[in-house]
């Protein structure tokens, strides 16, 4: 019997191959998990992505340095989406291509959370038709100005500013 020459039929067939040949981590964009509560309006669509196992949202440290952030970007914090992923079911790719994000930012997400980590910090790249930057946590941001600059340059940069 040579193996290169092997027919199956269909029951053989399905015996074979009931289970997916490639197993993708995470979620598909056919996954029917709820989206993480959203703040803000999303006007713009400009979707922040912050992953915080500690609050909800932001503390309140983090909450001031993301309204000056805003501020200086001559945008208010209803212009914008924000979703803490922490415990979501869902990835950023799927949360931003469900909720039509055209400019996302990711902060403070661990290697785990998403595809899109391979993307530099601090550059402005493309993603499935959404501009986007990669950033440290807005708590690692607070403490460090060298960081406070590399953000504020890179959205310069997302935003035409």
């Amino acid at each position: 019997m040579d193996l290169n020459k092997v027919i199956l039929n269909e029951d053989q067939m399905e015996l074979l191959f009931r289970n997916h040949l490639y197993q993708l981590d995470g979620a598909t964009i056919e996954d029917t998990s709820p989206l993480p509560a959203l703040k803000g309006n999303m006007n713009n669509g400009i979707l922040w992505i912050i992953y915080d196992e500690n609050n909800p949202y932001l503390n309140n440290p983090d909450t001031e340095l993301l309204h000056k952030i805003l501020q200086a970007c001559k945008l208010s914090s209803e212009e914008i989406g924000l979703v803490n992923c922490f415990g979501s079911e869902l990835s950023p790719e799927i949360i931003a291509t469900q909720l039509k994000a055209r400019m996302l930012i990711l902060s403070g997400l661990p290697e785990s959370a998403t595809q899109m980590l391979s993307t530099p910090f601090y550059e402005v790249c493309e993603w499935n038709n959404i501009k986007m930057i990669r950033t440290d946590s807005l708590e690692t941001i607070g403490k460090d100005q060298s960081l406070k600059t590399r953000l504020w340059n890179s959205l310069r940069r997302l935003f035409n500013l």
